[in-house]
């Protein structure tokens, strides 16, 4: 089982027993080394801290969506599928799985994304969009479900194989068996605006700055703020899925679970117990806690960063 806050206390507390009664609490320790891990793996563009998957909904003629509030950063190219009607008129909710008990076919879903409102009993579930993939019927429910983000609790008509963390939507209308139209949307960085302005305008003979075309999918996105920006607008919903890079939530809770699977665990204990007793709450200025830190850590993201052959190889080698 991964290792919690919990674990975290029991292992440390032997060690502090002569340290301030008053100061740094455990948790702040904590939060404290999960933000120097965070960051350390953002530097090194680590896939550990790609943990989220986008879902995103652009509606029909419209170019901008709000990020989740955890966004920190893309981790590959954003997908864009092309919605059915049914994303914008039905009430919908998607998000992960959070457990499944198959002997009373309870599921509680973590919802990230909703649209619509009130109160219902009538759900149909399907496997969630992932990068390329198609959308796939797999149950009913007739719980009594309100539309919204946070935990939810549903019970499927029939017994089903989910596993924590898989992608998950439920709709009040019936959800098409496949999305026809993906495509992957390429990154436009904020000083390629004049070239590529210069470019479309020229390439479809249209001059100006008030005329675009609507698309079937978007070609181009931009981060700005806490906002994506797509280009062309869309002429119906589209969805757009990726993995991206979140920042990790604060422990607040004794069965908080330790991320990373605890690959890094003698790391939040040591620093933990570096923190209280020294009283300090910025972990880089212990230069023998950094020392330990950068082995630990630097040693799983260097054996990460090197899985295949340095030769060329061809897919079928390997897959």
């Amino acid at each position: 089982m991964p290792k919690t806050i919990s674990s975290l206390i029991v292992d440390t507390l032997p060690r502090l027993v002569n340290a301030p009664k008053k100061g740094i609490s455990i948790y702040q320790a904590a939060n404290s080394i999960q933000s120097l891990i965070a960051k350390h793996l953002m530097e090194r563009n680590s896939d550990l801290i790609a943990t989220d998957d986008l879902f995103l909904v652009i509606p029909a003629y419209d170019y901008k969506v709000p990020l989740p509030s955890d966004f920190l950063a893309m981790a590959e190219k954003p997908r864009a599928v092309q919605a059915p009607d049914w994303v914008q008129s039905s009430a919908w909710m998607a998000g992960t799985v959070t457990s499944y008990d198959t002997a009373t076919k309870t599921l509680v879903l973590n919802v990230i994304e909703s649209n619509g409102s009130g109160t219902l009993a009538s759900w149909y579930i399907a496997v969630g969009v992932m990068p390329g993939w198609m959308v796939q019927a797999i149950d009913t429910s007739t719980s009594s479900l309100a539309v919204g983000t946070g935990a939810k609790t549903i019970v499927t008509d029939t017994e089903l194989d989910l596993a924590v963390g898989q992608n998950l939507i439920i709709s009040n209308e019936e959800l098409p068996t496949d999305s026809d139209i993906r495509a992957t949307i390429d990154q436009e960085w904020l000083d390629d605006d004049d070239h590529d302005d210069y470019w479309y305008w020229d390439h479809y003979k249209m001059y100006g700055d008030v005329y675009e075309t609507a698309a079937t999918c978007p070609r181009k996105f931009k981060i700005v703020g806490t906002d994506m920006y797509f280009r062309p607008k869309v002429t119906n919903p589209v969805m757009v899925t990726g993995k991206y890079k979140a920042k990790p939530a604060d422990f607040t809770a004794p069965d908080d679970e330790i991320p990373w699977n605890d690959l890094f665990y003698e790391v939040f204990r040591e620093g933990v117990v570096r923190i209280i007793t020294k009283q300090v709450s910025i972990p880089e200025v212990d230069q023998d806690f950094m020392i330990l830190f950068k082995r630990e850590v630097d040693t799983v993201l260097n054996a990460r960063f090197k899985p295949l052959p340095q030769k060329r190889t061809y897919r079928r080698t390997w897959l």
